[in-house]
């Protein structure tokens, strides 16, 4: 026999008001919410230089060349932060 209470809590999930905040709503937001990007913010981060074009013209598909372009905006923007 174990000198431990068995855990009656398994499954459960914590009421949120006892979960621990590390971050306000503010915060929460600007980690996981969607970018907002200025006209200037997307002219910055979204413009190729030539290499970039290069890599992307080599994509066979639309679909794969947006995303790529996707990517390196974000990425650029990340690194702003």
């Amino acid at each position: 026999m174990s000198e431990f209470p068995a855990d009656d809590s398994a499954g459960e999930a914590l009421p949120q008001s006892d979960r621990l905040q590390i971050l306000s709503p503010e915060e929460y937001e600007l980690l996981w919410g969607f970018p907002r990007f200025t006209q200037s913010d997307r002219d910055l981060f979204f413009t190729l230089t030539a290499p970039e074009r290069g890599a992307v013209e080599q994509c066979r598909s639309l679909r794969t060349k947006i995303h790529l372009r996707l990517h390196l905006g974000y990425l650029l923007a990340g690194a702003d932060f």
